[in-house]
């Protein structure tokens, strides 16, 4: 199964755990999709269809809070440059503190669960005739969290590397903030991407922007590294 934003190909799993602020709509397409996607959409295609540029101009915000501290708080512009140009821009930070301390890693500096997120994106599209269209994106996201809670099941698999070293379910701690987690690189769960593309557009000209309404395939590649 392919995911892609706009067309343009998520190449790393990564790269699917990000925010979509102006999303407009997404197709599901069942697979195989060889010929329009190309070998990696065999199972089908996810196609993340962002709003275009241009068209609804202006400034959106918004704040959410709740319990442990939580705040998200995203922002979107868009915004016509003249007659050729449009852009847009969306950004946000996601923050919540964790459920308790790591019994065995007191000291790693992250809480049970604990959310530290912040991202952005930003659309160029560039229209110099009625008939061509030109998006250039850039895209960024870097998450550090906690560990979420988690159980061990050793008895349901008895082939596993665990059950072979003499243990099973009852050594398993009844709190589920004791996960055994005595490295403290296995404290933190990482989400850190970046990443570019195009898209290329046949266009009817419209009085709201520079975007239009028939698109051809998406040209580029999106490249994503992750931790």
């Amino acid at each position: 199964m392919g995911v892609y934003v706009d067309g343009v190909y998520l190449g790393r799993q990564v790269g699917q755990h990000w925010n979509l602020w102006n999303l407009e709509r997404v197709e599901v397409l069942r697979g195989p999709q060889g010929t329009l996607y190309g070998r990696n959409s065999i199972g089908g295609a996810i196609n993340l269809v962002t709003a275009p540029q241009g068209v609804d101009p202006g400034a959106r915000a918004s704040v959410r809070v709740g319990s442990r501290g939580r705040i998200d708080a995203h922002v979107h512009t868009d915004a016509n440059l003249g007659d050729a140009f449009a852009a847009t821009l969306a950004a946000g930070v996601n923050r919540r503190g964790g459920l308790g301390d790591f019994i065995n890693r007191p000291d790693a500096g992250v809480e049970v669960g604990e959310m530290r997120e912040v991202f952005g994106r930003l659309a160029v599209a560039w229209c110099p005739a009625p008939g061509f269209s030109l998006t250039v994106v850039a895209d960024a996201n870097d998450g550090d969290n906690g560990l979420n809670p988690y159980t061990t099941l050793i008895d349901e698999v008895p082939g596993g590397r665990v059950f072979a070293a003499g243990y099973r379910n009852a050594d398993v701690s009844d709190d589920p903030y004791d996960s055994n987690t005595g490295q403290l690189d296995q404290t933190r769960v990482g989400n850190a991407a970046r990443g570019c593309g195009g898209n290329r557009e046949l266009v009817g000209r419209r009085a709201a922007g520079p975007q239009g309404d028939r698109q051809l395939p998406a040209f580029g590649v999106r490249g994503r590294a992750g931790r």
